[in-house]
């Protein structure tokens, strides 16, 4: 039986939780007391008993210059003893039906498991890129001289206004990204405090959010305005690491970033897959994209995990189109071409 929590549930979600996921604290805590909502959690259950389930977070996507309301899907678990029965996405197909009746768009989420998700149409739609610098290769950003920027250490609670602005500006840059209400921010830097993150900030100019682990410095999301606060900010972080004593710095950054911050190596950057998507409602956003009758049938042609690629702008997404004629596809690579998508939410 599928039916949304209710408050009597707590307790059995959060045993559930606790077996799959992430139980450390201040984690735990944090996401039960501050995140969990009864009403977006949907659950399948056996009898009296809890099989499988799923938290729902809403939010807001600007895609292709249109405001879409997403599902992000977090916490997707199934009971030991109920899996290898299909419940898992009986689930999620459950939370489809439900989605496109409460009007979202689309859903996304974040996964290790990828092959779970790609027989109900999920595709990786975001890819990032993964850049290690060691120290000794800090010579290569633009400067690891004193800044010429005024940094300061910044408030995960008390610098939000600052911090919005500053991503504000760099969403300029990019498509297909979450537009961050103060909510959002509550959350997102909420779930960063669990683990011990710290924030550098520059004004309304960038901001380096990271945490600081055995041998590097792992950046967290660095927000910028410009190209030149960008090679800044990095290279404040390669300061930040040099007075830490540690080895290096790791950041999964924009899949732009190569392009941009062209004083390192091609060599050092790695693509990956991050964050998957599904379009939930494909009519409903053709509509707000205000798609033409002829690719609307062009889009007939293609299933819907290929239209969801080629919406949201993910690398190669044309190319993969195969049943489609040359002209076709020029068509969509026309109106629909790729994009340098953002979404760096896990919750």
């Amino acid at each position: 039986m599928y039916r949304f929590a209710e408050e009597q549930d707590k307790q059995a979600i959060m045993r559930l939780w606790s077996k799959s996921f992430e139980s450390y604290e201040p984690y735990f805590s944090w996401y039960f007391n501050s995140v969990y909502q009864p009403q977006l959690t949907l659950c399948d259950f056996d009898g009296a008993r809890l099989a499988a389930m799923l938290q729902i977070s809403p939010y807001k996507l600007q895609l292709r210059g249109a405001i879409l309301p997403v599902a992000y899907l977090v916490g997707v678990i199934t009971e030991i003893g109920f899996r290898h029965q299909g419940r898992g996405h009986q689930l999620l197909q459950e939370a489809h039906n439900i989605l496109k009746e409460q009007g979202y768009a689309a859903a996304l989420l974040y996964t290790d498991i990828a092959e779970f998700y790609t027989p109900l149409d999920y595709r990786h739609c975001y890819t990032k890129q993964k850049l290690f610098l060691p120290a000794m290769m800090f010579d290569q950003l633009v400067s690891v001289t004193p800044s010429k920027a005024t940094w300061r250490e910044g408030s995960l609670t008390k610098d939000i206004a600052s911090l919005s602005v500053i991503y504000q500006n760099m969403t300029t840059h990019y498509d297909a990204f979450i537009m961050r209400t103060e909510q959002d921010w509550q959350k997102y830097l909420g779930e960063q405090l669990c683990d011990k993150a710290q924030l550098m900030l520059a004004a309304d100019q960038a901001y380096v959010l990271y945490t600081l682990t055995k041998n590097n410095l792992q950046i967290i999301e660095l927000g910028f305005t410009d190209i030149s606060s960008l090679q800044e900010a990095l290279a404040q972080a390669a300061r930040l690491t040099l007075m830490a004593g540690l080895s290096g710095l790791i950041w999964l950054a924009p899949i732009d970033a190569p392009l941009l911050l062209t004083s390192l190596e091609p060599a050092l950057w790695r693509s990956t897959p991050f964050t998957m998507a599904r379009l939930i409602n494909e009519d409903a956003v053709l509509d707000a994209l205000a798609c033409p009758s002829k690719a609307r049938l062009i889009l007939k042609r293609i299933d819907i995990a290929s239209t969801t690629k080629l919406l949201f702008g993910a690398p190669g997404a044309h190319e993969e189109c195969s049943e489609l004629t040359e002209e076709e596809r020029s068509v969509l690579q026309t109106l629909y071409p790729s994009l340098a998508g953002w979404v760096n939410e896990y919750t």
